[in-house]
């Protein structure tokens, strides 16, 4: 079944989605290195999001959907990073930011194949692919 881009942001709109960006380092010669970085997607069961209780089937239908957002948002052209979309961690998440919404959340990471590549700007132009991807479903990002 094929989702359309107005299904999705029925589900953005539903789930109240918003996202966060994360760097992901390692150490490499006793130096920090950036290798990569998460996109982390939140949203929330839609009317009654203060009574989701983890793993249970609306969690998991929240992140089902997330998932279905993720999918939208990765990049169609050719590089040379490696995308994953993780897999549900059936736990609810709560943060300050959000005002203690328990929330499910979906992670795309993005790493570059070698786990070496700094400040690669295929990385840059991979992270601005899915922001703009995002921000085309009206998805705002966390702050």
């Amino acid at each position: 079944m094929s989702t359309t881009d107005q299904d999705l942001r029925e589900l953005v709109h539903k789930h109240k989605v918003c996202y966060e960006v994360y760097s992901e380092y390692t150490f490499i010669h006793d130096q920090k290195v950036q290798t990569g970085f998460d996109v982390e997607l939140h949203g929330v069961r839609e009317q009654d999001a203060m009574r989701l209780t983890p793993g249970d089937k609306g969690s998991h239908l929240v992140h089902s959907d997330l998932q279905n957002i993720a999918q939208f948002a990765l990049p169609t052209e050719s590089d040379d990073n490696e995308y994953r979309i993780e897999p549900f961690d059936c736990a609810l998440h709560e943060s300050t930011r959000h005002h203690l919404r328990p929330e499910v959340i979906c992670t795309i990471g993005v790493t570059h194949p070698d786990g070496t590549s700094v400040q690669d700007p295929a990385n840059d132009a991979c992270l601005a692919s899915i922001e703009t991807k995002l921000k085309s479903l009206d998805i705002p990002r966390a702050h």
